[in-house]
């Protein structure tokens, strides 16, 4: 029996890091655009090849928790799933539910320039055809498919009805854009929806993007899902519960090297502390513990916090807090 299986996509991040970057690269702000010469060579200060993907990211961080954790992912036949597969079983994660394929291996690339990342991502069109045959875990926690994820997330909803296992949700940009049936039914089905500000403006539709983060949590509530987590950046996170209460956390103090993999660890150890039977406020605070570590590096995983760690800076900030009052 695993404690959670994590459901979604895992690949290999490349992450490069621009020596000099003043020199060779330049933001228009007001575009929003990152610029580089044409034909220019830039140096690298450092090229790394880490495990990624949102499923592989929270997998990871779950098993550095304590938890008994497998992954349901789908992989190429080259040598990245190889490695990918080497990264997971090195970190405790159960590989037996990965679904090898002739197809290539997914990766993405991330820019690394001025404490922001540009991601180029590739996605490989595959059928997901998963099998769930023996499966028991307490929690799955499912996230983002590329294309033909329709179905997939239709199999795996079923198999958590019948066996009465607890969701997760942190949907990807594809679920977002479709208003259909498949996320619905998921909306409804999960005790815990992970979001960005951005993220519940999009599932909700433009014309509440406007809305107080208050507003934003009650109307993502209203789609079906027990509790509703979103973050919002510098400006912290909040929750609300079954009852409708909602609890606020500031953001923690952070150095930001590279803010790849975020949302991950926050909804990693938000969770955690949930399937501990920590609060609300104590869950978002783990989550933004988790994360302002993660973002102090370069890559998804090398940030991510142990259970002893995690529960040593919490209890930090908590008495902070009481001496502060």
């Amino acid at each position: 029996m695993y404690d959670i299986v994590t459901f979604g996509n895992a690949v290999i991040d490349v992450f490069l890091s621009i020596h000099d970057a003043a020199t060779h690269c330049r933001i228009n702000e007001q575009e929003q655009e990152l610029c580089v010469r044409y034909g220019e060579k830039i140096p690298l200060d450092r090229c790394a090849f880490l495990l990624g993907g949102n499923a592989c990211n929270v997998a990871v961080g779950m098993s550095r928790l304590g938890f008994q954790t497998a992954i349901i992912a789908e992989l190429g036949g080259d040598e990245f799933a190889q490695k990918i597969c080497t990264g997971l079983t090195l970190e405790g994660v159960s590989p037996e539910y990965l679904l090898h394929t002739n197809a290539p291996s997914s990766f993405s690339i991330a820019l690394n320039f001025a404490g922001e990342r540009t991601l180029f991502v590739e996605h490989i069109e595959r059928e997901h055809r998963f099998a769930y045959d023996g499966m028991r875990t307490k929690w799955l926690y499912i996230t983002s498919l590329g294309t033909h994820w329709h179905s997939a997330y239709a199999d795996i909803l079923q198999y958590a009805q019948r066996e009465g296992v607890r969701i997760a949700f942190s949907p990807g940009t594809p679920q977002l854009h479709e208003d259909g049936p498949h996320v619905a039914a998921l909306l409804r089905q999960s005790d815990f929806l992970f979001l960005n500000r951005d993220e519940a403006e999009l599932l909700l539709g433009a014309t509440v993007q406007y809305q107080t983060t208050e507003e934003l949590l009650v109307s993502v509530q209203a789609l079906g899902p027990a509790h509703v987590v979103i973050t919002d950046g510098a400006r912290g996170s909040a929750a609300i519960d079954l009852h409708g209460d909602i609890v606020w956390q500031q953001p923690v103090p952070a150095v930001v090297v590279e803010k790849t993999g975020a949302g991950d660890s926050f909804a990693t150890g938000c969770l955690a502390a949930i399937m501990l039977g920590q609060s609300m406020r104590t869950a978002l605070l783990w989550g933004s513990l988790n994360a302002a570590s993660v973002i102090g590096q370069v890559g998804t995983q090398p940030g991510l916090l142990d259970r002893d760690e995690l529960s040593r800076r919490a209890a930090s900030v908590q008495e902070l807090e009481v001496a502060a009052r």
